[in-house]
């Protein structure tokens, strides 16, 4: 890999590293750090392909379900009817207006 092309991607994945951090959109960033919208998407692209982002996850049995809705959490059979879920959800719903 040249020299120029090392350079290239360390300023890219420099400035994407900074993007992320600015809380901007990257059109915004853009804008403001005088890049190219679409070099940027690009480069932006490229290095989450090659980033290695799989994460294994845990197989756990599932016991109960937990709902949260502001203040308000309550935790349910697996089991629990599809009619009287609905009408849980419901519930929290109306209750998490009302607090």
């Amino acid at each position: 890999m040249s020299q120029y092309y090392t350079e290239k991607e360390d300023f890219w994945r420099e400035s994407v590293s900074v993007w992320e951090k600015s809380g901007l959109s990257a059109r915004q960033f853009c804008t403001e750090e005088g890049l190219g919208y679409q070099t940027f998407l690009s480069w932006k692209k490229r290095f989450l392909e090659d980033s290695d982002c799989f994460v294994e996850l845990e197989e756990k049995e599932l016991t109960h379900i937990e709902f949260s809705c502001g203040d308000i959490s309550l935790r349910v059979s697996e089991d629990l009817g599809s009619s009287a879920l609905s009408n849980l959800i419901l519930a929290l719903h109306q209750a998490s207006l009302l607090c």
